[in-house]
């Protein structure tokens, strides 16, 4: 296994969007399957520096693009999908085969394999982590995403990508009445049941159409 750095500080599964130099960079299209990085992206080249290991790059839907990653097993709910695009390293660390997993999220790759994996998952905000060496969907949207068993774990990790920034103070907790209503019962249930467990009892209205929102990806 390649070393990232002396500290040791876990491993990291990359998505096959984001250059690890000497590993393929194929974003699941065919026509690169001959490729090769030459070179770290950004985000990897931080992930090195703070000591993490190479536990492997993984598979991605075709460019990215899809919401689900096929013939891929889910290993925490095996009749189930893993998601995607970024299901390959959602699956990484929901098997225990990396403690991070490194994704990209333009509409939701990153937190829709978390939903179907049972994992922690960070998305930054728009061109807060640089995307050099990341095969763009959508540069204007695309950001870098991070998969952990643990928030304490995804926390760590999170501070990496961000280059040690600081979390401010959290702000209280709060229910969004619009995206509950727009949730199915079952949906709607689990997303109270683990608000309840965190111990957020407020809800507010923000006015946004989500259902307006909901088709944005798909145009």
């Amino acid at each position: 296994m390649e070393r990232f750095g002396p500290s040791g500080a876990g491993t990291v599964a990359v998505k096959d969007m984001i250059a690890v130099a000497g590993c393929r960079q194929t974003a699941g299209i065919p026509a690169r399957a001959g490729y090769s990085a030459v070179e770290d992206a950004a985000i990897v080249k931080r992930f090195r520096a703070a000591g993490y290991a190479l536990a492997g790059t993984t598979h991605t839907d075709s460019g990215g693009f899809g919401t689900m990653t096929p013939d891929l097993p889910n290993p925490i709910f095996p009749a189930r999908a893993v998601g995607g695009s970024s299901g390959g390293s959602a699956a990484a660390v929901a098997s225990g085969a990396a403690e991070i997993g490194l994704a990209t999220d333009t509409g939701g790759s990153a937190r829709i394999p978390a939903a179907y994996c049972d994992l922690y998952a960070f998305k930054a905000s728009a061109q807060r982590v640089p995307l050099q060496g990341i095969l763009p969907l959508s540069p204007s949207f695309d950001a870098v995403g991070l998969f952990a068993r643990s928030a304490q774990a995804l926390s760590a990790a999170a501070k990496v990508a961000l280059d040690n920034w600081q979390q401010p103070a959290m702000r209280p907790l709060a229910l969004d009445e619009d995206a509950l209503a727009a949730c199915n019962d079952d949906v709607r249930s689990a997303i109270e049941a683990r608000a309840a467990n965190l111990g957020v009892a407020d809800q507010i209205r923000l006015g946004v159409d989500f259902e307006h929102y909901s088709t944005a990806h798909t145009r």
